[in-house]
């Protein structure tokens, strides 16, 4: 399984992205969606609690 972080201040951005990849029938992901950097970030430090 891949991870990604979607880093991104658009809802409908994020959403769009995560279409992209769900359609995606070869590979699994793991998605992560944040609308800050910060926010992403304090979950690779292991402080968010998705």
């Amino acid at each position: 399984m891949t991870t990604v972080f979607f880093v991104e201040d658009s809802a409908e951005d994020r959403a769009l992205y995560r279409r992209f990849l769900e359609w995606d029938d070869r590979y699994t992901y793991n998605i992560y969606e944040f609308e800050s950097g910060n926010k992403a970030l304090q979950l690779v430090k292991g402080k968010y609690q998705m």
